[in-house]
């Protein structure tokens, strides 16, 4: 993996234009993803419900997407500080980054 590959999986979260975060962005199934941690999304003190309109993902061209789902819910998120959102979705399955 060179220095550009690790650029394109690279997603900066956002919430209301405040940078809070980064994670990886991804396609699997037609649907593109971004694997971030937990506190990210539902504060350090994992007691935040994330409101969704509120947040973006920026990808390596500086675009903005809105989460559109969360695909693990707040015990899972607590217990592994993990979650995973879905961006939206990705014409290629085989990519790795946003087109």
């Amino acid at each position: 993996m060179n220095e550009e590959d690790l650029y394109s999986t690279t997603g900066l979260l956002y919430k209301n234009d405040i940078f809070i975060g980064s994670g990886v962005i991804f396609c699997v199934n037609y649907t593109l993803l971004c694997l971030t941690a937990g506190h990210n999304l539902y504060g350090k003190n994992f007691d935040i419900t994330p409101d969704l309109s509120q947040w973006t993902v920026q990808d390596h061209h500086g675009d903005h997407h809105r989460l559109a789902a969360l695909n693990s819910d707040l015990n899972f998120a607590e217990k592994n500080d993990i979650v995973l959102a879905s961006i939206r979705m990705c014409f290629n399955a085989g990519e790795l980054y946003l087109p």
